[in-house]
């Protein structure tokens, strides 16, 4: 568990509550258990939601996959 922890915090994603809950807690898909965090991550890498701050901050750093 702290292994994935670990690799969360790495990510240094700064959440914002404009992005709503599901969007915010998505890169913490290994750490709760919400089924729908992982799909959102997964749509998140795949560059679905380009417009939040989550988006923003992993195109950034150069985590999304591929734009929709």
């Amino acid at each position: 568990m702290s292994s994935y922890l670990r690799r969360a915090a790495n990510l240094h994603l700064e959440p914002d509550l404009n992005d709503g809950v599901v969007l915010n807690i998505a890169p913490l898909w290994e750490l709760v258990p919400w089924k729908v965090a992982k799909e959102y991550w997964d749509e998140l890498l795949a560059g679905k939601y380009e417009w939040s701050s989550i988006g923003k901050q992993l195109r950034e750093k150069g985590l999304i996959h591929a734009s929709k």
